[in-house]
């Protein structure tokens, strides 16, 4: 017995795999490529022996090529594979090899995705940008020592004082509202921020 594989009408990212004459199920283009052939089978019941196999293959690529491009995290990795349709257990053991491997690690990962950017955001959007990406709490919370530096937070409001709100006038009462405002739907709280400031307005003075 033989697969044939059908490009889904109104969606050519996805193949339907036709096996005498019905569909048995859907896959993604981006994984299983643009001419995707499924080896030959004796039956149903080794049919899906088969297409785990295949589906491997063709998954592990998908991941080298993914990693080769930029380093990313397995719950990255796990989000993009699940909407591109692939099997949880052939996700599982894919990701499993590679953090055996060590090619993925996903607490380095998670450190330098903060760190590099700890500097011109607040927690709350780099938490936003690490759910957007698939991240769950669980996994940040294992890095809360990086969250707990108020003295990295006071540096990073004066980073955003110096560059994005430099044209500001902070000794005039309206303007230098307006900055807190934006400040504090970033994240930072009131305390912090008025720290930054008197030491931003300190620096100032000196160097006047």
């Amino acid at each position: 017995m033989r697969a044939i594989f059908r490009t889904k009408e109104g969606n050519r990212s996805i193949w339907e795999i036709i096996i005498e004459g019905e569909k048995w199920r859907e896959v993604h283009r981006t994984i299983f490529g643009a001419k995707p052939v499924l080896p030959s089978f004796s039956g149903e019941d080794n049919l899906q022996m088969v297409f785990d196999r295949y589906e491997y293959s063709r998954v592990r690529n998908y991941v080298l090529w993914r990693l080769s491009t930029q380093s990313m995290h397995s719950e990255q990795l796990t989000k993009q594979l699940r909407e591109r349709l692939a099997q949880g257990h052939t996700i599982t053991r894919v990701i499993g090899e590679f953090q055996d491997s060590g090619i993925i690690d996903d607490e380095t990962w998670l450190r330098n995705f903060i760190q590099s950017r700890k500097k011109r955001y607040s927690r709350r959007h780099i938490l936003a940008l690490l759910h957007s990406k698939g991240i769950s709490i669980e996994s940040i919370d294992q890095q809360g020592d990086l969250w707990n530096n108020p003295e990295e937070d006071v540096q990073a409001i004066q980073y955003l004082l110096k560059t994005r709100y430099r044209t500001k006038d902070l000794s005039n009462r309206q303007e230098r509202q307006k900055v807190i405002t934006s400040l504090a739907r970033k994240g930072y709280s009131f305390e912090l921020i008025k720290k930054a400031l008197h030491e931003c307005s300190g620096a100032i003075k000196s160097a006047g």
